[in-house]
């Protein structure tokens, strides 16, 4: 009997889930660098999906601080793009 690391990871295979783990995983961690940055109130990551991280910011002024800095993000989480939706209200 293999460890619990092991079976989560042979569990995983096996349903064809290993692609939307990941995805959390770059989302959390995204959300985690762009606090650093940002307040968390002022914006939500939404999604990951090849290689394309979509996040939603309250305001332009947010969304541009972070593409002023989201190189340093983009290269740190091996992400492709980030495609930033903004609060039309």
């Amino acid at each position: 009997m293999g460890n619990l690391g092991e079976i989560l990871k042979g569990s995983v295979a096996r349903l064809g889930i290993t692609r939307q783990i990941e995805a959390v995983d770059v989302v959390e961690k995204a959300a985690a660098e762009i606090a650093k940055i940002i307040p968390k109130e002022d914006f939500e990551v939404i999604s990951f999906k090849d290689g394309t991280l979509r996040v939603y910011f309250d305001s332009s002024s947010c969304a541009n601080d972070f593409m002023m800095k989201k190189n340093t993000i983009v290269g740190r989480l091996g992400i492709k793009r980030v495609v930033s939706v903004l609060n039309n209200n």
